[in-house]
C-alpha cells in the first residue's frame, strides 16, 4: 500500500510535509509509492478533461486533473479551494456567465464573460479560494485579442463573429479630439451635406453698394426750338439756348438674391461595433 498522498493538489511545496515519513519502512512500500507518484503526476497533468457540472461554486479545484469541461448553464461565481498555483485549464460546453470578482474571481478586463461552447480558460489559484484567469480563448478566434467591450469601425453593414453592432451613432461625421471622447450636434451628416443647398438670401441697402457715379453728358439747345436735328429744345421752360441736363433712366428690381452650393460630398458608410 502506498504512502504517498493520492492526488497533486494535496502535496506540498515542502519537502519534510510530504509522505512517506522517515518513520516510514519502505520495504515492500517501495513499489506502491513510485508506482503512486507516477500515477498522480500522469491524473492531474496529462489526463484526458473531466467533466463538471456548472454551479454557483464550481469547484474546478476539486478535479483530479489540471484539464476539464464544464457542462451546464449556470452561472458561475466562484471555483472551489485549492492550494496556491495550481493551474486548471477549462474548457465551456455552452454558455454560461463567469461572474467577475476583483478578490475571488480575476478575469481579464475586469469583466464578466459569457462563455460560449467550445471556449478555453487557463485559471490558477492563489489560494484560499481565490482564482485569477491568465488568459481566455474564444472558440471562434480573435486573433488580434480584442478585450470584450473594446469598439471599433467595420466598413461593412453587419458586425463580424465576436462583436456586436451598435445602434447608438447613426448619420454622423466623425471627429478627431485629443481629449475626452464625446459626440454631440443636432442635424445629421446628410442634411447638412447634399445637394442645392442654398443661403439666405439678402437685399442690399444703399450703404452696402459699392460707391459709384453715373456720368452724363447734355445736348446743345436753341430758344427757338427750330427743330434742327443737331439740337433739342431745353425741356426746362427756359427760352435761352444752352445746355439742358440728360435724364438717365433707373434699371433693376431692387430684389435680393441667394447662392446655390452643392455640398454632396463623398462618403462611405461604415458600422461601430464592440466587442463580445
Amino acid at each position: 500500500m502506498a504512502d504517498v498522498a493520492a492526488d497533486l493538489k494535496t502535496w506540498s511545496a515542502t519537502a519534510s510535509n510530504n509522505s512517506p515519513t522517515t518513520a516510514t519502512t519502505v520495504g515492500t512500500g517501495l513499489a506502491p509509492n513510485l508506482q503512486e507518484i507516477q500515477k498522480v503526476i500522469r491524473q492531474d497533468l496529462a489526463n484526458a478533461a473531466t467533466d463538471v457540472a456548472s454551479a454557483s461554486t464550481t469547484d474546478i479545484g476539486a478535479v483530479a486533473s489540471n484539464y476539464c469541461r464544464v457542462t451546464g448553464t449556470t452561472t458561475i461565481t466562484a471555483l472551489g479551494t485549492v492550494s496556491a498555483g495550481i493551474p486548471k485549464v477549462v474548457r465551456f460546453a455552452g454558455a454560461l456567465t463567469v461572474t467577475h470578482n476583483s478578490s475571488s474571481l480575476i478575469l481579464p478586463g475586469g469583466a464578466s464573460i459569457t462563455t460560449a461552447a467550445g471556449d478555453v480558460a487557463l485559471l490558477v489559484s492563489e489560494g484560499s479560494g481565490n482564482w485569477r484567469c491568465i488568459n481566455y480563448m474564444k472558440a471562434a478566434v480573435d486573433p488580434a485579442g480584442f478585450p470584450p467591450t473594446t469598439a471599433m469601425m467595420f466598413a461593412q453593414t453587419a458586425a463580424p463573429t465576436g462583436w456586436t453592432k451598435s445602434s447608438t451613432h447613426n448619420d454622423k461625421a466623425l471627429r478627431v479630439v485629443s481629449g475626452t471622447a464625446s459626440s454631440g450636434g443636432a442635424t445629421a451628416f446628410t442634411t447638412v451635406f447634399g445637394s442645392g443647398k442654398t443661403v439666405g438670401a439678402h437685399t442690399l441697402s444703399v450703404a452696402e453698394t459699392p460707391s459709384h457715379a453715373h456720368p452724363g453728358s447734355t445736348v446743345p439747345v436753341d430758344s427757338t426750338n427750330s427743330g434742327n436735328n443737331t439740337t433739342a429744345s431745353r425741356g426746362d421752360g427756359g427760352g435761352a439756348a444752352g445746355n439742358a441736363p440728360l435724364s438717365i433712366a433707373s434699371q433693376g428690381g431692387g430684389g435680393s438674391h441667394d447662392h446655390t452650393l452643392s455640398l454632396d460630398l463623398q462618403y462611405v458608410d461604415v458600422i461601430i461595433a464592440t466587442k463580445d
